[in-house]
């Protein structure tokens, strides 16, 4: 396994494929038996008659609610986002087909770094594609895989495989490949050669794969029998025993070489994230940072949409972080359905950043932080647009004229309050360098002027949500503290002074209780806390050096493609936390509701929440990889 995946060049694809448990060959139809394998389709168990189908990619296009894809251009602070340099791009084949595909990355004999792509030795790892469609495993549990596409060869040697990362890392990885240059299909799990098979004869693969020429690929998954075809002949198959069910998000991995879809369908038993703002979306690189609010049963819905790179960084000294505008969209039927996005603020390269919006009955105001410089060093401005016809015309207010000495001031993407005695009131960010805490931001006069409160202290912290009850408000805020629960803040003068910190007992999970979460207060008095379970630091994510290389060097790293991440911790699940007694006691549900091979995370960042008639609706930054890929949507009904 080590000498042939020691390559000098690697290309092609890899799709995770999660295969997990004992593992048993079936020697009547392995490859190299010479008891021929190549049967007809029909030999094979097919449960499947289509009708579930879904489509990642059809006709050669992408369907990013489907699936998302990251490339080396969307987390590279070197280079812009722009549509000329991204990984992942549309193209049009010698034979006139249309194909969604990603670009070759590292070029063979490089003389230096200039000649990969990017001017990165490394650039090939940071590029995948991973469908929002989970496979099911388990007992029972049937799925296929049908691919059509394309690689492209080039140099001595390359490499396709099929693989499945756990949230252990690549150290755990299921994959399945085919080795081009010795002809060789091999089965590895845990980075240990299970199995490595020659062709029937030892044909070579060029027998049954043509490089730049279209193929069909099949993966298929009949009550734990697993089993891959080519163009209709069955390569390759086994067994896997004592499988727990479990869910897995399907995975390409391009390395070093570029590749073609043409279709991409998955059917069977799967189950779905349901997006609500999704990459590329209205030509937006992605949509992030959720702020909600309800107006007579009108869900409305704002966020960023970026046009440049994803992440935003302090490292971007030349150029601008990101063009960012402020969005909206709407849903009259409890965020089921949607409108497309509405530019509320924007389309001049300008930076505006995370929405904050206080409904206060007769107006809407929505408030964001402008980033003056686009350097994100925090020279801000806080500005806001009212609307006073429920989100359908806006005009713009003047900028917010506070400060607070020693802290650099901007918004929290998400919603405040209107008060039983009309006070209008939200939480801002209070940074002092790479750190900070939070304070109020309220309005005594319905929006006509407006005043700083002090901050909390007592704790690090770098956002919160806020509700009033009993004629006080409560802060739910993040800590950087030890234990695995949220702590709230309680404010008896309208948000001028808070309390110290205190335990508010929502479960958090390890880590959970650093990333922010979003409170919402129903009718009856009910507390509805949505946050994170559990948290990663991207510093485990992110590869530097050849030594970090899976092909070279297995090092326990996770998730690879991830490249130079800004964010410092993203949740790793997602609960709901219900309170009918004033917060003294929780219920707690997951609503990923998903359990992934090997702890495979479920990302997720900023998140909002609104009550839309008995509809309970969260939105928060998503994905299956990392939380930019865009936003998601959960639906509960209130009791």
């Amino acid at each position: 396994m080590g000498n042939r995946l020691k390559l000098t060049i690697a290309i092609g694809a890899v799709f995770s494929l999660l295969l997990a448990g004992c593992y048993k060959e079936q020697h009547f139809d392995m490859p190299g038996t010479g008891e021929g394998i190549f049967v007809t389709d029909d030999s094979m168990p097919n449960p499947f008659d289509g009708s579930n189908a879904v489509y990642l990619i059809k006709d050669g296009q992408p369907d990013f609610t489907k699936m998302s894809v990251m490339g080396f251009t969307d987390f590279a602070v070197e280079m812009p986002g722009v549509w000329d340099t991204l990984s992942w791009i549309h193209g049009v084949d010698r034979n006139g087909n249309l194909y969604f595909g990603v670009r070759q990355h590292s070029i063979l004999d490089a003389l230096d770094n200039t000649d990969n792509y990017g001017g990165n030795q490394l650039s090939y790892m940071y590029n995948v594609l991973q469908s929002r469609v989970y496979l099911q495993n388990g007992p029972n549990k049937n799925w296929k895989v049908t691919v059509r596409m394309a690689t492209e060869v080039m140099g001595r040697n390359s490499l396709s495989h099929f693989s499945f990362e756990g949230g252990k890392g690549w150290s755990d990885r299921s994959l399945f490949g085919l080795d081009w240059s010795s002809s060789v299909f091999y089965w590895a799990r845990g980075g240990g050669l299970v199995n490595s098979l020659k062709g029937i004869n030892n044909d070579p693969m060029q027998e049954y794969v043509t490089p730049c020429e279209p193929f069909e690929l099949v993966l298929a998954c009949v009550n734990n029998f697993f089993y891959v075809k080519i163009d209709g002949k069955t390569l390759w198959a086994f067994t896997a025993e004592d499988v727990e069910e479990q869910v897995f998000p399907l995975m390409f991995h391009p390395w070093i070489g570029a590749a073609r879809f043409y279709e991409l369908s998955i059917e069977g038993d799967y189950v779905m994230q349901e997006p609500v703002g999704v990459q590329r979306e209205n030509d937006y690189m992605t949509i992030q940072a959720p702020a909600l609010t309800d107006v007579n049963g009108t869900t409305l819905l704002f966020a960023e949409g970026r046009h440049e790179v994803m992440m935003q960084t302090s490292r971007l000294a030349s150029i601008r972080s990101n063009a960012t505008d402020i969005l909206m969209k709407r849903s009259t039927d409890g965020g089921k359905n949607w409108s497309g996005w509405t530019v509320l603020k924007g389309g001049d390269n300008g930076v505006y950043m995370r929405p904050e919006v206080i409904n206060v009955g007769d107006k809407i105001y929505l408030f964001y932080t402008v980033d003056l410089n686009g350097k994100q060093d925090g020279d801000y401005r806080i500005e806001y647009l009212v609307s006073e016809d429920g989100g359908q015309n806006w005009t713009e207010g003047e900028a917010v004229d506070v400060t607070l000495s020693g802290y650099t001031l901007s918004t929290l993407s998400g919603h405040g309050i209107k008060t039983s005695d009309g006070r209008l009131i939200m939480p801002l960010r209070c940074q002092v360098g790479t750190r900070g805490t939070v304070a109020a931001l309220f309005s005594e006069d319905n929006g006509e002027s407006w005043t700083i409160g002090n901050v909390v202290g007592g704790l690090r912290n770098n956002s919160a949500s806020i509700i009033e009850q009993d004629n006080q408000l409560i802060m739910y805020v993040t800590h950087s503290s030890s234990g695995s629960s949220r702590k709230m803040v309680v404010s008896t003068d309208g948000g001028a002074n808070w309390s110290q910190p205190v335990d508010a007992t929502i479960p958090t999970g390890t880590g959970g209780q650093q990333v922010g979460g979003a409170t919402v207060l129903g009718a009856d008095g009910t507390i509805y806390h949505f946050t994170p379970t559990g948290a990663e630091k991207t510093s485990s994510f992110a590869g530097s050096s050849v030594n970090q290389d899976p092909v070279y060097g297995p090092k326990n790293q996770k998730r690879l493609y991830i490249y130079k991440p800004d964010i410092e911790l993203m949740g790793n699940g997602m609960t709901m936390a219900v309170s009918r007694d004033g917060g003294q006691s929780w219920e707690v549900k997951d609503l990923a509701g998903i359990k992934c091979y090997e702890n495979y995370i479920y990302p997720v960042g900023a998140m909002d929440a609104v009550i839309s008639g008995n509809t309970v609706i969260s939105v928060t930054e998503g994905g299956t990889a990392v939380p930019y890929e865009g936003l998601l949507i959960f639906r509960e009904t209130a009791n």
